[in-house]
């Protein structure tokens, strides 16, 4: 027994040994210890051809201390990497910093072929919204890498070149915002590197007369607050103030006043190739001037060469100014004149001209063009009047280009022969705006947005004035994580809304959605006989006109009379550019401002409510026959819905209604774009009866899904509702209470339709209504249940 505990001891004891042998004769930077038992740790770096470790590798080091070598870099070699650690080029040392685990370090080299020991003063040209991450003015190895990023300044970055841009394009080297380079030689002029970031002005545009003459004396060269002109030879430099540009994005095309000028010519357009073959503009309409090449913009005048007087037959006549209108307001005006009686041409294109025996032609009379057989006409902007039965059996017209400014011209002008085939109307402003500086006038600003934005995605929303006051852009921006532009295009309830969105097929695209969110008024629902507020609002962009075929729609040439004759000529002239003055009622985003609306319905300065509309929430939709909405007694005598007599009612699943509307919603969705449904926020007070159980709101959810051709109906109608308080003047205005529910009500539905889960609560982002003190509790609409 004994002697097994002493072999047992013996066997111990030499384990014991065995492993402090192990232990010291163990490799220190493995894991071992010092003298006094601090850990340390092996470090050994390796290194490519090209570059060489002076001194000792590896090193040991104590645990939680540092590891450094000393490398000599080829010349022509610079270090593009190393797996742990920091190298420093201008010292040539590698470190790396509390070591406690073995390291083999590896440095990875590249080959430059230029001298990396010279130095070169590197300096950045940029705005202060640009970063570096070398400053600027230092002095820095050949072979330095640097990275740049150009900031968000609000103009347009153009590129970044190491040489002044000038009027060289070529000399740019990346449009990439962030860009990556390595100081060269090849770079370097004078013993520096100069770095530039490039950004076009955004607040200029060139006209070209192309082949016709500036005049110097026009309203639109000499009477703008807004821009500065100035003449060389037949080009204009028209450049855009701040004030303007801080409030709109887009240029506004020159109206016809005779600035450009051409003999024997009327100009037709204005385009952005010389031969015609760009994009073309109406005079008047909304431009984008800014190019994604950082160029300036050029219009060149397109002109059409005026047929011979001689075709045309021609009697003196007299035309009275319009009674009661101020003079003033109307300087082009000629009481004296020739009209046309009769034409014996045979042109294609019939230009019709300015003058002819040195007299204005003022007048187109009764059959003067009877079964002509232009395809395409252009009548002059001297013109002031058209008599019924003017172009009667003209079946081979196509295109008509028409001058804004003829005071009376009737839909008898034109007989059916006539509309057979006439599908282009192109309006051509060739009288100064009227109402750019009203409410109604400034709705070019939603365009301008649309225009400035055609290489986003964007949210377009097309709708009547429950969106123009009752949707929050900036808010709904904000909520989206600015993923999305916005763009805001309510306009109004009695605006052919079909015609609107028919237009919008031309400037979206895949990646837009459009929601259609109407209020009820057959206006907005496929209603084809055009009404003289979808003239009244398209003034500033009547390039939407291009974009419609006009054989869809009725009454044109009534609807322009009527805008002219009672809405236009008694306003006093001004200019596009007034549209800035619409700032303290419309924001930029083409939202409605009102200081009053931070009320509750009925509150102490709060506006009148009037008392007027009846929402049914089915397919009866107020008719283009309803009468002023203003007027309270009207509207309660015709309030009942279910008298098919009763003509201030229609019912849009008509298809009358309903094919209008799905032929402008297929146009649309060929782009790429989604197409949706969107509901527009209703007083819930406002309802009828019958629409106030959640069984009524279900069926009218599936009768809009049924009968239009939306790519989906987004939410309910039930989710748009709201308390009466959350309103302004009527059932479809909501205050600014209102419209920020309706606007985070929709971005919960865009969400849903984007495939997004929502990331922010009603307040998270900022409402940014001043004045809107929210209550803690949801909005609870009463009576739906």
């Amino acid at each position: 027994m004994k002697r097994s505990r002493l072999l047992f001891s013996l066997f111990f004891s030499l384990l014991i040994l065995t492993l402090f042998i192990f232990c010291a004769c163990a490799p220190a930077g493995d894991g071992g210890n010092t003298d006094n038992g601090e850990k340390t740790y092996r470090v050994m770096v390796t290194v490519p051809e090209g570059a060489t470790v002076v001194g000792k590798n590896p090193v040991e080091v104590k645990a939680g201390e540092s590891a450094t070598f000393r490398i000599t870099v080829g010349k022509e070699y610079v270090v593009t990497g190393v797996s742990d650690g920091t190298f420093d080029p201008a010292t040539g040392t590698l470190t790396v910093t509390n070591v406690r685990e073995k390291k083999n370090i590896t440095l990875s080299l590249l080959h430059v072929g230029y001298d990396t020991t010279v130095k070169y003063a590197y300096f950045f040209h940029g705005t202060d919204e640009d970063t570096t991450s070398e400053d600027s003015g230092q002095q820095l190895f050949a072979g330095t890498e640097i990275t740049v990023r150009a900031g968000d300044t609000g103009r347009l970055f153009t590129g970044w070149s190491f040489s002044k841009l000038g009027a060289d394009p070529s000399v740019i080297v990346s449009t990439e915002r962030e860009y990556t380079f390595r100081l060269s030689p090849d770079l370097a002029s004078g013993g520096k590197v100069d770095l530039y970031a490039n950004y076009a002005d955004t607040n200029r545009l060139y006209y070209d007369a192309n082949g016709g003459t500036v005049n110097r004396g026009t309203k639109n060269m000499t009477t703008s607050d807004y821009y500065t002109t100035s003449v060389s030879g037949s080009s204009v430099l028209v450049t855009l103030k701040q004030k303007y540009l801080d409030y709109c994005e887009c240029a506004s095309a020159f109206w016809d006043d005779g600035t450009f000028r051409r003999d024997g010519y009327l100009l037709k357009e204005y385009n952005t190739k010389p031969d015609g073959s760009g994009e073309s503009y109406s005079p008047g309409s909304k431009v984008y001037h800014v190019t994604g090449d950082g160029s300036y913009l050029t219009l060149y005048c397109i002109w059409e060469k005026c047929a011979d007087a001689g075709v045309f037959s021609v009697a003196d006549t007299t035309y009275a100014a319009p009674s009661g209108v101020n003079p003033n307001y109307i300087p082009e005006w000629s009481e004296r004149g020739v009209k046309i009686t009769g034409y014996t041409g045979t042109l294609d294109t019939l230009a019709i001209p300015e003058t002819i025996g040195g007299k204005k032609v003022i007048g187109i009379a009764a059959g003067a063009f009877r079964n002509a057989s232009f395809t395409t006409l252009l009548l002059p902007r001297t013109l002031e009047f058209i008599e019924d039965g003017a172009f009667i059996g003209c079946s081979s017209l196509t295109t008509l280009y028409f001058p804004d400014s003829i005071y009376s011209v009737k839909n008898a002008a034109f007989d059916a022969a006539t509309y057979e085939n006439f599908r282009h109307f192109i309006v051509n402003a060739t009288m100064a705006p009227r109402l750019s500086d009203t409410e109604w006038g400034s709705m070019s600003l939603k365009l301008s947005r649309l225009l400035a934005s055609m290489d986003q995605n964007r949210i377009v929303i097309v709708a009547g004035s429950s969106s123009y006051q009752g949707l929050g852009t900036a808010y709904l921006e904000r909520l989206l994580d600015n993923r999305y532009r916005v763009v805001n295009f309510g306009t109004a309830r009695t605006m052919n809304g079909v015609f609107l969105l028919e237009a919008m097929r031309h400037f979206v695209h895949t990646g837009d959605t459009v929601l259609y969110a109407p209020e009820n008024s057959a206006y907005m629902m496929g209603e084809r006989e055009l009404y003289w507020k979808t003239v009244y609002l398209t003034e500033g962009m009547y390039n939407l006109w291009r974009y419609v075929d006009i054989s869809a729609y009725t009454n044109l040439f009534d609807a322009f009379t009527d805008y002219n004759q009672n809405y236009r000529y008694n306003r006093a002239p001004t200019s596009y550019e007034a549209i800035v003055n619409r700032s303290s009622r419309m924001n930029k985003y083409g939202d409605y401002l009102s200081p009053d609306r931070a009320h509750y319905c009925g509150e102490a300065g709060a506006p009148k409510y009037y008392d007027t509309y009846y929402v049914t929430m089915n397919e009866r939709y107020k008719s283009k026959d309803e009468g002023n909405w203003k007027d309270e007694a009207n509207q309660e005598a015709n309030k009942d819905y279910t008298d098919p007599n009763n003509k201030t009612w229609a019912t849009i699943t008509d298809p009358y209604y309903a094919d209008s509307m799905n032929r402008a919603i297929r146009l649309v969705r060929a782009t790429g774009a989604k197409v949706y449904f969107s509901f527009c926020p209703v007083d819930a007070d406002k309802l009828v009866d019958e629409a106030r159980s959640a069984a009524h709101f279900a069926a009218y959810d599936a009768m809009i899904a049924e009968n239009f051709a939306f790519d989906g109906v987004l939410g309910s109608s039930l989710d748009y509702v709201m308390a009466h308080k959350y309103f302004y003047d009527n059932a479809f205005h909501p205050n600014d209470y209102g419209r920020t529910y309706r606007t985070y009500r929709l971005y919960l539905d865009l969400c849903a339709a984007l495939g997004a889960s929502p990331a922010y609560g009603l307040r998270d982002v900022g409402t940014t209504f001043e004045g809107c003190l929210f209550e803690t509790g949801e909005m609870t609409p009463a009576g739906i249940s």
